[in-house]
């Protein structure tokens, strides 16, 4: 079993030099392929990039462990609850408005790890601001996402040039074309360079066609981690970003998250086909 890859010294919570120390190792299939032996490995998900390019995912196959929003309300309520010696039990009970705790869930995409991240982003900023409050404030709270998402972005994309482009789509869904009509690239052989890593991460993906009158119908794509959501649209604040552009599928059976421009025009929920408006 190989763990805790990205917290060595050689790797310092950096995803290219985590990938590094271990890609010989995930790519050489006779190794891997040997009867009798088996490999698991536990992974951080900021390698996932590198692995998609670098590794075989026919022969390998890979799984994303994947958290219940009401088990990283669970495990938060556990680690306050200890931390308080029992005096709290509720750690949505902290906030001002429990709107942002949910918003801290939410920018985490249901990993624990960087739903810590946030939470200790969150007490720097409130003891920066008022170290006397009891409760943690909406803008204390929203300015921790949004620093949390600029550190997260860099993370999920090494490459600055890459990262820049994204920040000047201006949209969470989009196609080639209108990336063009925004000036992000020259041409549409530049947009597809641009957005090939995402879509080779599954950072972005297609979402369906859009037909246009008298031309031929073109692909629309939409981002999968609200943190490069988020970023891809810089005039807007945490707030304004999640009333246009964040959608929970009103169905009871489905409550799927999804990210698209609901500010300009409906979508149907990608799991279970219902208009979400």
């Amino acid at each position: 079993m190989v763990d805790k890859v990205d917290e060595q010294s050689l790797t310092g919570n950096n995803p290219e030099a985590s990938f590094k120390l271990i890609s010989d190792l995930i790519k050489d299939l006779e190794l891997l392929e040997i009867p009798g032996i088996s490999f698991k490995f536990f992974l951080w998900d900021a390698l996932k990039q590198y692995s998609a390019i670098s590794a075989r995912p026919d022969r390998v196959f890979s799984y994303d462990l994947v958290w219940e929003w009401r088990q990283i309300v669970e495990m938060l309520n556990k680690r306050v609850s200890v931390f308080s010696k029992g005096k709290i039990d509720s750690f949505q009970d902290m906030f001002v408005d429990k709107r942002s705790f949910g918003r801290i869930v939410l920018f985490s995409e249901l990993s624990p790890r960087d739903c810590i991240r946030i939470c200790n982003r969150v007490v720097s900023e409130q003891f920066k601001k008022n170290p006397k409050s009891d409760k943690f404030e909406d803008d204390v709270v929203n300015q921790a996402i949004h620093h949390f998402c600029e550190e997260k972005g860099t993370e999920l994309i090494v490459n600055n040039s890459n990262l820049t482009h994204l920040k000047k789509t201006n949209s969470v869904s989009f196609t080639i074309e209108e990336l063009v009509s925004n000036k992000v690239a020259a041409d549409s052989p530049a947009i597809r360079n641009i957005i090939n890593p995402w879509t080779t991460a599954e950072y972005l993906k297609k979402i369906g066609l859009v037909y246009r009158k008298g031309a031929k119908a073109v692909n629309e794509y939409a981002f999968q981690d609200i943190r490069l959501a988020y970023l891809s649209c810089p005039t807007l604040d945490v707030s304004r970003f999640v009333e246009t552009k964040v959608r929970r599928c009103k169905v009871s059976a489905c409550k799927t998250i999804y990210y698209r421009n609901f500010d300009k025009k409906t979508y149907d929920c990608p799991s279970c086909n219902t208009e979400n408006v």
